[in-house]
């Protein structure tokens, strides 16, 4: 993963690593990584049946108002190259950006999972959206989010670039 420039590692419990904007603390992005039974995402469901489980479990929280999909993806990883100096497609990685407005206020969340080698890789990417004038929890789930200039597009990078590599 391509950390945006600056940005300053931190220790939290349940993540194996986290960075965190120090211009704007509720702004971070985190990888945590556990064992699983199956040995490929695809195993565990698809793009959409896993999207919706995301949704869910968020919908389910005691904190949450409101949860909608903006964009989910799937894509190949690449890690290396064979003896030819072509790509070899990596691991199937699964990509989700979704709003969440919640009683702590409203927030852009990208998520990105994967499953390696019995392993599943889950990144988490949160971004504060700023409150909108007269809304106190920073707008509904239709408007744009609100977020200082280039703040989404860092996170959003940072996510993209986000892949797992074979053990060496």
């Amino acid at each position: 993963m391509m950390v945006p420039v600056g940005w300053e590692k931190k220790g939290k419990a349940g993540a194996d690593v986290l960075f965190e904007d120090p211009a704007r603390r509720s702004t971070s992005i985190g990888v945590t990584v556990n064992p699983v039974r199956v040995p490929r995402i695809e195993e565990f469901g698809s793009l959409e049946v896993i999207g919706q489980r995301l949704l869910d479990t968020e919908r389910k929280k005691e904190s949450t108002m409101g949860v909608t999909m903006v964009s989910q993806q799937q894509r190949a990883g690449l890690h290396g190259s064979d003896n030819n100096g072509s790509n070899k497609s990596g691991a199937t990685l699964y990509d989700y950006e979704y709003d969440l407005n919640s009683t702590r206020g409203r927030k852009r969340i990208l998520n990105t999972v994967t499953i390696y080698n019995s392993k599943l890789f889950i990144l988490n990417g949160n971004l504060k959206c700023d409150k909108v004038e007269g809304q106190e929890d920073g707008g509904s789930a239709d408007a744009p989010c609100i977020a200082p200039p280039g703040s989404l597009d860092a996170l959003r990078a940072a996510a993209r670039s986000f892949d797992v590599l074979p053990a060496t």
